[in-house]
């Protein structure tokens, strides 16, 4: 098994931060945009698909503000509601998806694009300009000679 990755982070106390650690922090102040109070009760990493599965709870704001907000700025990740039967609240859930599944869902997002579709379509038919071009110029070739 891999050794969890760290990188520095300038004004930590501590010299190196997990990918999770910035995952949370970066999780926790979006939530803290709507809820001052809000807090992460949960934080799971799913070995299946190396995702990371963080729970939120809001104590003054909506838990639909705070899904909406995550959703707003994880547009990547899938961000859902939860009921603690426990404590009977509502929590937000959300699940960041491992860096490959990241590039795909990315990559799926930009090619819904309509000017990445336009642009597809232009070079799809520059590329059809330029064989036809091709073929009338090796057949001019061919009966000049």
């Amino acid at each position: 098994m891999q050794a969890p990755a760290a990188t520095a982070v300038p004004g930590d106390r501590e010299e190196t931060t997990t990918l999770a650690r910035q995952l949370c922090r970066r999780v926790l102040s979006a939530a803290k945009t709507v809820d001052d109070q809000a807090r992460i009760t949960s934080v799971s990493r799913w070995d299946t698909d190396n995702s990371t599965l963080l729970r939120i709870n809001t104590e003054l704001g909506s838990p639909m503000q705070l899904a909406q907000r995550l959703r707003d700025v994880f547009p990547l990740a899938k961000v859902s509601l939860t009921e603690n039967v426990v404590e009977g609240t509502t929590e937000a859930q959300i699940l960041v998806p491992s860096d490959d599944e990241q590039r795909e869902l990315a990559r799926a997002l930009a090619e819904d694009v309509p000017v990445a579709r336009r642009v597809r379509a232009a070079v799809r038919g520059l590329a059809v300009a330029a064989l036809v071009a091709f073929c009338v110029l090796v057949t001019a070739n061919a009966l000049t000679r």
